[in-house]
């Protein structure tokens, strides 16, 4: 996990959902925590687009 703070942060999962792991397809011990990168990723690539189109037609 990467801390970007100061604060931590405690996640628990209960023992009885490890029976299941092995026909996960994802690692069950992975999480997210904040916006996700899609949304990052395409607001970044949109944003100039706009700006750039709204100054080429004034």
């Amino acid at each position: 996990m990467k801390k970007e703070d100061n604060y931590p942060i405690k996640l628990q999962r209960d023992i009885s959902n490890s029976e299941n792991d092995k026909n996960l397809d994802s690692d069950p011990y992975a999480t997210t925590v904040g916006v996700s990168s899609v949304l990052t990723d395409g607001l970044t690539a949109t944003a100039p687009l706009a700006i750039v189109s709204v100054v080429l037609y004034f």
